[in-house]
């Protein structure tokens, strides 16, 4: 099987100011609690998936890397990039664009 680069992963994980702001505006994503619980919370969930999972992660992460994503917003058709994921605790795969 091939290996996987979980430290490419965990560096496209959500940072703590866009954490604190999902917190702030998406209540019902359950943040309840500080960045460091978050990231660990990650880690525990990411070792769980399959490796299929893992390592379509990888290479979506990738192309985050590469600047090879775009999201879309269908009302304004506007495309932004994407430079992050997280998951909610539904175990949804979030992508985020920037601000």
């Amino acid at each position: 099987m091939e290996s996987i680069n979980m430290n490419a992963i965990y560096k496209r994980l959500i940072d703590e100011d866009t954490y604190d702001r999902i917190r702030e505006f998406n209540p019902e994503d359950n943040m309840q609690y500080d960045y460091e619980h978050f990231i660990h919370w990650h880690k525990r969930i990411l070792s769980e998936l399959s490796h299929s999972k893992l390592q379509f992660l990888a290479t979506l992460c990738d192309m985050i890397v590469g600047d090879d994503i775009r999201s879309m917003d269908e009302e304004h058709c506007g495309k932004m990039c994407i430079t992050a994921f997280y998951y909610t605790t539904e175990h949804r795969l979030i992508l985020v664009s920037p601000r």
